[in-house]
């Protein structure tokens, strides 16, 4: 049912977007203004869609435009707090987006059953990224893509996972410490992204900014040896981006 009737994604909506295959049944989870799953629907990425929500305001917003654009029967508005009222089965894809990292990890967590009978999890947290894919890791969850996204000054990680059979994940990426695989992005390091680089260099100027104010306090800050091992972890991400 592709139709020239859409609207304009932001650029990490559209990255998310872009990780769902065609034919795929889709729950978003936290899911504002319904604009990924009409966008699902329209592109014909997806065939069905449940779009949930914990408040009553952004659930009436998303009834209104999925109304809009006459997909009612198509995509199904409720409400949820997580996965609470998700029962297994109704979709195969997972969408969690705009939330920070332990949020979306305590979601995850929370009902793993429902978590891990998903084919796929496309994940776009707003902070504390490391948080989330130190989450998958434990929910034996296996990283199989990544984008990251630079939009209005900002950057956002795209992340996509899935179930792993054996039920243990390896520690993976680029012979680099897990510790950075987790707060970088163990594909993202993989692919050498440039994107990636660009928010290193920006974490590295903020890092030495918070060194440079702990520094010029006239008492000995615990914090110090914590932001200089950030500032080494940062340079050897880079250092391997550009071998």
């Amino acid at each position: 049912m592709k139709t020239n009737k859409s609207h304009e994604l932001s650029k990490r909506l559209a990255a998310i977007c872009e990780m769902v295959p065609e034919g795929s049944s889709v729950l978003d989870v936290g899911c504002d203004h319904a604009f990924v799953p009409i966008e699902l629907i329209l592109s014909e990425r997806a065939v069905h869609a449940i779009a949930m929500d914990v408040a009553d305001g952004p659930l009436k917003s998303a009834a209104a435009n999925i109304r809009a654009y006459g997909l009612e029967g198509i995509i199904e508005v409720r409400k949820s707090d997580g996965l609470e009222n998700y029962e297994i089965g109704e979709a195969d894809t997972l969408i969690i987006s705009g939330m920070g990292g332990l949020l979306i990890g305590s979601i995850l967590s929370k009902f793993q059953d429902k978590t891990s009978s998903f084919v796929r999890l496309i994940l776009e947290p707003q902070r504390e990224f490391g948080a989330v894919r130190k989450c998958l890791r434990g929910l034996c969850l296996e990283i199989t893509d990544e984008q990251m996204i630079e939009e209005d000054g900002k950057f956002y990680p795209v992340i996509c996972a899935k179930p792993v059979e054996d039920q243990a994940v390896t520690p993976y990426g680029p012979g680099l410490p897990q510790r950075m695989c987790d707060e970088y992005g163990p594909v993202l390091l993989d692919k050498k992204d440039r994107v990636l680089r660009r928010y290193l260099l920006r974490q590295k100027e903020i890092y030495n900014g918070i060194l440079t104010s702990l520094k010029c306090t006239e008492r000995k800050n615990s914090r110090i040896p914590e932001i200089k091992a950030g500032i080494e972890d940062i340079e050897s991400a880079i250092t391997y981006i550009d071998s």
